[in-house]
């Protein structure tokens, strides 16, 4: 959830049951690098705001397991690659109503209890979802750890109030002009990891992801990470279509989802609090023509929908990043309904395409986490690079992330015919777009 823009409010998921699972922890670390495991639930919205999809719809959302101050309290956030603040302790009574019990249940963050907690002479206002969703509250600074590694006096806001949030957030964008660095730099500036560079992998509930601070595990994609040039979490996207359950396959032409002709491809940004993707209304329009069983309605707010069956058949929405194509099942873009007077023998779901931001005046368009789910992703900071390829599972094998220009390991993956090791090696694509200009959305902090 990228902070002031008019996009779907997502609400964060039930977070009591990750600190009451009986999962086995999947944190980690090594030599130079951080892993931290990434839980999935399914979430439903909130409210519309000015938002393209009503609060009917159920996607997924992600969170990790963060532990603060002296006395090691654990608290439950939600990581969002569309801001880079960290805040805690929303404000359950402005929650969600479907959630406020959940939110009443997770455990919070108290500088009191904390020998080493600090307040700072600073407040802040944190909008999100285009006004609709806001925290506001103290700055403050403690120990925060993943794992084995504690950042020492790490910033964070404690919020003394907030709207439409179950829990707070650990934002993981890049801040372009902020006085202090935040979790991810962190790590890298006191050398806890190698780089300031991350590796994301997310699952659908039934498992668990991970995020890795500078490290990449080489089992979880298919065969080799394509480089593509970055402005923060935005790259190209320089193809897109659809193959069918008959293995047919459509490529859909650039004037439908590059409407206005940007020259490398167009600008899209990764967003993990989002459950759609939000593109071109024109593209919308076939994409839904075209998938089985699709049939098109005008929501409570005016705004057309695709719904489908929610058992998905065969098929893929493809995505291509220069030479890469991510193949991103169908399944993975259902978006369930999560509404209290559910019909419940239609089994309906909404497909996961919203009205592009740039049919409402924003910019960039959006891939949410349904896209992500399907892709194995790498962000670069220091070299303004992000590696992608689609994502795979086959085992574990944790790699550290370097310093310098083309740090990131060139190691085959899964399904490459080389084997997989410290060792092996493929050529390093140059990048294949310029660097990008668009302007990342960021959060508004007073004080």
């Amino acid at each position: 959830m990228a902070s002031l823009r008019s996009l779907g409010a997502v609400a964060l998921l039930p977070l009591v049951w990750a600190l009451q699972s009986h999962q086995p922890r999947e944190d980690a670390s090594g030599d130079g690098f951080v892993k931290l495991a990434v839980h999935a639930s399914q979430a439903g919205t909130a409210d519309a705001f000015e938002a393209p999809l009503t609060a009917k719809w159920a996607g997924f959302a992600y969170f990790i397991n963060v532990t603060i101050g002296s006395d090691n309290q654990t608290v439950p956030l939600w990581l969002d690659s569309g801001s880079y603040e960290i805040w805690v302790n929303p404000s359950c009574a402005s929650a969600p109503l479907w959630s406020r019990d959940d939110c009443n249940a997770s455990p919070r963050y108290s500088p009191f209890t904390s020998q080493t907690s600090k307040i700072l002479n600073d407040a802040f206002n944190l909008t999100y979802g285009g006004g609709g969703m806001v925290a506001l509250g103290s700055w403050f600074s403690d120990d925060m750890s993943i794992g084995s590694a504690t950042v020492k006096d790490q910033h964070f806001g404690v919020a003394a109030d907030s709207t439409g949030f179950e829990a707070g957030l650990m934002g993981i964008g890049i801040p372009e002009s902020d006085p202090h660095p935040n979790f991810v730099s962190n790590l890298a500036e006191r050398k806890l990891v190698n780089s300031n560079a991350f590796s994301l992998d997310l699952r659908s509930p039934n498992e668990t992801g991970s995020i890795i601070f500078g490290g990449i595990d080489t089992k979880k994609y298919k065969c080799k990470l394509e480089r593509v040039p970055a402005d923060g979490f935005t790259l190209n996207l320089t193809g897109f279509g659809q193959t069918f359950p008959n293995g047919s396959k459509t490529t859909y032409a650039p004037y439908l989802w590059n409407k206005n002709n940007f020259s490398q491809g167009l600008p899209v940004f990764l967003d993990s609090g989002s459950n759609v993707n939000y593109l071109s209304n024109d593209v919308i329009s076939v994409i839904g023509e075209d998938y089985p069983g699709a049939k098109q309605v005008i929501n409570e707010i005016g705004l057309p929908e695709w719904i489908v069956p929610c058992e998905a058949p065969e098929g893929t929405f493809d995505f291509s990043f220069g030479s890469t194509t991510v193949k991103i099942p169908y399944r993975d873009m259902m978006v369930g309904d999560y509404s209290p007077n559910k019909n419940q023998t239609t089994n309906e779901c909404l497909l996961g395409f919203g009205l592009g931001p740039q049919d409402q005046g924003l910019i960039p368009h959006i891939l949410g986490n349904n896209f992500m789910r399907g892709a194995y992703l790498v962000f670069d900071s220091e070299n303004s690079e992000i590696w992608l390829d689609e994502a795979d599972n086959c085992g574990l094998d944790i790699i550290p992330i370097g310093k310098g220009n083309v740090s990131v390991p060139r190691v085959p993956g899964c399904k490459c015919k080389a084997a997989s090791s410290a060792t092996a090696s493929y050529a390093v694509p140059a990048p294949t777009l310029p660097p990008l200009h668009p302007h990342q959305p960021r959060g508004i902090a007073a004080g």
